[in-house]
C-alpha cells in the first residue's frame, strides 16, 4: 500500500476544501495503514489528526510544510517537506512553525531547519520546490549543487517525485542524481470528482480567473496505489554515504 505523505487539509488556509475527519474515514476505507499531514505553516490540525487517526487503527505521520529562504535563488522563497520521526521532531515541527510565525518575511531560515533535522524527515516537493524551478529553468548546475547541498547537510533527504507531473527533463535529472527519491502525490481532495471546488478556492487565493489555474494539479487526490517510476534505488545511493 502507497502511502501519502505530501497530504494538506482545511488548515491549510485557501489551499484544500478537505476536512481531517473526511480524509481519516477516506483513507480507512481505501485501506491506508499510514498517512501524513502536511499542511502549510501551522500544526493547528496535529492533534485531531493524531488522535482520530489512532482511533481508526492508521499510523499517523505529523509534518508540515514550510517555506525557505532560496539557496541558489535567495530572492524567492520555496516549500520544503518536514515529517516528524518521533516526539522531538514534532518539537522541533513546533519550533519551526512558531520561527515561521515571528519572522515578518514569513520564511524560515535554511539554517535552522538543518540544525533540527536529526529527528526530522526532509523532502524537496517536486511541485514549487526551488530544485523543479531550477531544472525547468535549465540551470542544472545550479539543481545539482543545491541537492548535493541538502543531502550533505541533513541526515534523512529525499527528493519528491509528483505522481502527477512526468516531465522528462526532471525524470532524466532524477536518474543521474545520487540523492534517495520518494513518490508524493500532493493530496488536496478525496477523489477526482472533488477537483472543482478545490481549484475554485486556489483560484480565488490568488485572484486569477476560473480556467487560468495550473491544470497539471487536477490529480491531487488521495491515491490508493502508487505507480513506480524507473529510477535508481534510493536504498542502494543511501548506503553509499555511509
Amino acid at each position: 500500500m502507497f502511502t501519502n505523505l505530501q497530504v494538506i487539509t482545511t488548515n491549510s488556509l485557501m489551499k484544500s476544501t478537505l476536512t481531517t475527519s473526511d480524509l481519516l474515514k477516506h483513507a480507512k476505507n481505501q485501506g491506508h495503514r499510514a498517512l501524513a499531514l502536511t499542511d502549510h505553516d501551522s500544526l493547528r490540525g496535529a492533534i485531531e489528526f493524531y488522535e482520530e487517526a489512532m482511533k481508526l487503527d492508521i499510523k499517523p505521520i505529523l509534518g508540515l510544510t514550510l517555506k525557505v529562504q532560496g539557496y541558489i535563488q535567495t530572492n524567492m522563497t520555496y516549500p520544503l517537506i518536514l515529517l516528524a520521526k518521533n516526539n522531538k521532531g514534532y518539537e522541533n515541527l513546533i519550533q519551526l512553525s512558531t520561527s515561521y510565525y515571528l519572522n515578518d518575511e514569513r520564511t524560515v531560515d535554511l539554517a535552522e531547519i538543518i540544525a533540527l533535522s536529526a529527528d526530522l524527515i526532509v523532502i524537496s516537493p517536486d511541485e514549487e520546490g526551488e530544485i523543479i524551478e531550477l531544472i525547468e529553468s535549465d540551470h542544472l548546475s545550479g539543481a545539482r549543487e543545491l541537492t548535493k547541498y541538502f543531502f550533505e547537510n541533513i541526515n534523512h533527504y529525499y527528493l519528491g517525485l509528483s505522481l502527477q507531473n512526468k516531465d522528462e527533463k526532471k525524470l532524466e535529472f532524477y536518474r543521474q542524481i545520487n540523492v534517495p527519491i520518494v513518490a508524493l502525490g500532493n493530496v488536496q481532495y478525496l477523489s477526482p470528482e472533488d477537483a472543482l471546488p478545490t481549484k475554485v478556492v486556489r483560484v480565488l487565493e490568488s485572484e486569477m480567473a476560473l480556467g487560468e489555474e495550473n491544470q497539471a494539479n487536477i490529480n491531487q487526490y488521495l491515491y490508493k496505489e502508487c505507480l513506480l517510476y524507473t529510477t535508481p534505488s534510493p536504498r542502494d545511493k543511501r548506503q553509499s554515504r555511509m
